[in-house]
């Protein structure tokens, strides 16, 4: 099979496992030939198939696959996290507990500042239903329970529905917006998606 394996070291390589044993396996790597590689030195294996290759070249994997700017899109992979930064304001960090299970959360950098941090929490679950289709839901909560003692937080619940692959996909969305225990009458419609035109280059509309 093909594979994209990374190293403790840093050094990440591609090809085919020609061998394999309880210690080590031997890889056809491309450009380089057959190498030994001790399975106790491997950080990470990827499988690889026809989405990381574009007219026989590799593509490494989306490292953007599972947001649009704001709104989530696929769901991460259990051991995938990210750091992200809107308008230098809201820090967020997220991590995938489980292939359906993640969790989310921060702080937003002036309150923080200030001396009365506005926290940042963002739950999610979401499900592979199909060939290419995934379905997700989960909440985005705020609150500043220094500021405003008897203060519940702000917040959306939201759903929504991908189809697509990691590198080209679409997805729908719908929240509801609260405000301690009163929730908005009508939803908040999100279409969003994501096109990779280069190994490098992704072409992304949140609307």
């Amino acid at each position: 099979r093909n594979v994209m394996i990374t190293l403790k070291n840093g050094s990440v390589f591609h090809g085919k496992i020609v061998a394999e044993n309880a210690v080590e396996i031997n890889l056809e790597a491309e450009n380089i030939g057959t190498i030994i590689i001790k399975k106790d030195q491997i950080k990470s294996s990827v499988i690889l198939n026809s989405t990381n290759f574009k007219k026989g070249k590799f593509w490494f994997p989306n490292p953007n696959y599972s947001r649009y700017f704001i709104s989530p899109a696929i769901q991460l992979k259990k051991g995938d996290g990210y750091y992200q930064n809107i308008d230098l304001s809201a820090n967020t960090v997220s991590y995938g507990i489980t292939n359906f299970l993640s969790i989310g959360g921060g702080l937003e950098l002036y309150s923080t500042l200030s001396g009365h941090p506005i926290f940042i929490l963002m739950p999610k679950l979401g499900f592979k239903v199909g060939k290419s289709i995934w379905i997700g839901g989960g909440i985005l909560y705020l609150n500043s329970p220094e500021v405003i003692s008897d203060f519940s937080g702000l917040g959306i619940g939201y759903g929504s529905a991908t189809i697509g692959d990691e590198n080209n996909n679409m997805s729908l969305g719908a929240g509801w917006g609260f405000v301690g225990n009163q929730w908005s009458e009508k939803p908040i419609i999100t279409l969003s998606g994501m096109t990779r035109i280069s190994r490098r280059i992704a072409l992304v509309s949140e609307n």
